[in-house]
């Protein structure tokens, strides 16, 4: 499947209610027209491809977008991920009206790979939380 270089309607959706949620977060600070298509391009690349490779992304829209620019506006543009976040979980408990409950974001007790040969000495890193 190819991406195109319109977004579907309920992603620019989505976009549009985060943009107006981390209005109210920050009295007034919004993503920029060109943060917003690139958020667009990067949510539906995500469902297209099944993960977030910048490389695959530029494969799918068909050269659109160079895999360099994509990741510099990830690395370099000044968006509040903390606040885009904050903005995206504020959405899903209002859509879905949750009034009670206990949000973690936690990682840590997945395991880490360590079948890799592209970087050195892999082998000898050792997960001290999973060992008992």
């Amino acid at each position: 499947m190819l991406i195109a270089k319109e977004s579907l309607p309920f992603i620019q959706s989505y976009v549009s209610e985060l943009n107006d949620g981390l209005k109210k977060l920050t009295d007034g600070r919004e993503l920029s027209r060109i943060q917003s298509i690139w958020l667009q391009f990067v949510i539906l690349g995500m469902l297209v491809t099944n993960t977030l490779c910048w490389s695959k992304f530029s494969r799918c829209g068909l050269g659109v977008y160079d895999k360099g620019a994509l990741s510099w506006m990830f690395r370099k543009a000044n968006i509040a991920w903390d606040l885009l976040l904050q903005a995206s979980i504020m959405r899903i408990v209002q859509k879905y009206g949750i009034t009670t409950g206990t949000l973690v974001i936690d990682d840590s007790d997945h395991q880490r790979s360590k079948n890799t040969i592209q970087i050195g000495k892999v082998h000898k890193i050792k997960d001290k939380g999973a060992v008992k």
